[in-house]
């Protein structure tokens, strides 16, 4: 019984060789012998022209490293389901294989031009993928424009900044071919179309992605004008007059001594704010009064007289104003020069008492000096009227003072020339009256004027004749 049983295996075993057909390379007799899947009988091509099966390059058969045949896996085919013949691999579709939408590669070669006319290789994108071009149907493939386009009106419109390029992608302005400055910066601000037809920035400006970005010490509004792909630490110095791209405080100047931020130095390479400023949170060195703390250290300790206020910011203390970058003592406020008191009040000094007082021939009204009667003067602000209510400067006199004006209480003081103290008011001299001004002019000023002026054209046309 076992003997019957291996018999009748054999038949079984001989004939499943014998499907599989003929081993790669193996002689042959053309319509006779069947070769392995994948293989013909045909002549190898050798001087012998001797029949084998070989592989079946018609329908996509490749040599397995000489042993046997598969399908050509570099040009995208793969078995089918019953490893009988080739078919295109998953995102690969028509007679040679080609790129669908989305799939990958190198150049549009690789794509499906027969179904899709206006697929490209869209090399712009990462990595690399068939897609539609610029300028392409892109009616129920809304998603597939190229890079730096999208689907507008069942068409693929570059955005903003990018133009459709010779290779049908979208490309950025700047770089591409242009017939005028137009072409260029309007869609690119500071860009221009160069002789050579190019799209390029202007002198001032460089190259930051789609844009021209403002090098130092170009023009600026904000910081996102500057070019911080060269100059990572490059800023807009809004406290230079103009605004211009520098580098910021704490930034790194190596080279580039001269275009630290404005009240900066650069100092061992580096940018570093100079006395009584700190770099505040747009990287600028402003001044430390008004710039944020969190204890007095931070600020009287470069800024005599200052304080961190309960709002964490570096203020004067009470007596105290900002004058620049420093705190300036107000009329009576404490002091150690003057100079601590007539920077921020003319006319005042720093008295014995070490306190911020008017000088002689000064009073004081409000927060200021005023000049009393008798002071020299260049118009009527400059006088004391808290003291005396109608001083105004005499602007008629040789030496101009401020005087009692007319109309104003002399009682024991000096009018405006022109006027007389009578019964302690100032009274206009006869033959003068009184101005807006309370100041005394001639009243037949103007005709005396006019009469000289009659007297000389006449004497004038006597000459002549």
């Amino acid at each position: 019984m076992i003997i019957g049983t291996v018999v009748l295996l054999l038949p079984l075993v001989f004939c499943s060789a014998k499907a599989q057909g003929k081993a790669y390379n193996d002689t042959c007799s053309p319509g006779t012998d069947t070769c392995a899947t994948g293989q013909i009988c045909k002549v190898d091509g050798t001087t012998a022209n001797t029949n084998r099966c070989l592989c079946d390059t018609n329908h996509h058969w490749v040599v397995n490293n000489g042993n046997g045949c598969q399908c050509d896996s570099g040009n995208h085919w793969v078995a089918n389901s019953s490893s009988t013949g080739c078919q295109c691999s998953t995102g690969y579709t028509g007679a040679t294989c080609k790129a669908s939408l989305g799939t990958a590669c190198t150049s549009t070669n690789d794509c499906d031009t027969t179904t899709i006319a206006t697929a490209v290789c869209d090399v712009l994108a990462q990595p690399a993928v068939c897609k539609i071009q610029g300028t392409g149907d892109c009616t129920g493939r809304t998603n597939q424009c190229v890079s730096n386009a999208t689907c507008t009106n069942n068409v693929c419109v570059c955005t903003a900044k990018y133009t459709t390029n010779t290779g049908k992608l979208c490309g950025t302005v700047l770089g591409s071919t242009c017939n005028a400055a137009a072409d260029c910066n309007t869609t690119v601000p500071h860009s221009d179309c160069s002789g050579g037809k190019t799209c390029t920035c202007i002198t001032g400006y460089t190259v930051n992605g789609t844009d021209c970005k403002a090098a130092l010490g170009t023009a600026c509004t904000s910081t996102n004008d500057c070019d911080t792909t060269t100059i990572a630490t490059a800023v807009c110095d809004v406290l230079a007059q103009p605004a211009v791209c520098k580098i910021q405080g704490t930034g790194d100047c190596t080279g580039r001594t001269n275009q630290c931020v404005s009240n900066a130095t650069c100092t061992n390479n580096v940018c570093v704010c100079t006395a009584k400023y700190t770099t505040n949170t747009g990287k600028l060195c402003g001044t430390v009064l008004g710039s944020t703390c969190n204890a007095a250290a931070d600020c009287n300790t470069t800024v005599p007289h200052s304080d961190c206020s309960g709002g964490k910011t570096c203020t004067c203390i009470t007596g105290y104003t900002v004058n620049g970058t420093d705190c300036k003592a107000v009329l009576g406020s404490t002091c150690n020069t003057a100079a601590d008191c007539n920077t921020t009040v003319p006319h005042s000094d720093c008295s014995g008492g070490k306190t911020c007082t008017c000088i002689t021939g000064y009073a004081v009204q409000g927060a200021v000096c005023k000049a009393g009667l008798n002071t020299t003067c260049t118009a009527t602000t400059d006088c004391a009227t808290v003291t005396t209510a109608d001083a105004v400067c005499d602007l008629n006199a040789a030496s101009k003072i401020c005087s009692v004006g007319s109309g104003g209480d002399c009682t024991n003081a000096k009018c405006v020339s022109h006027a007389t103290c009578t019964s302690n008011v100032c009274t206009c001299d006869t033959g003068y009256t009184t101005t807006t001004s309370k100041l005394c002019v001639e009243s037949n000023g103007n005709m005396n004027i006019l009469s000289l002026a009659l007297t000389l054209t006449s004497v004038f046309a006597v000459y002549i004749l």
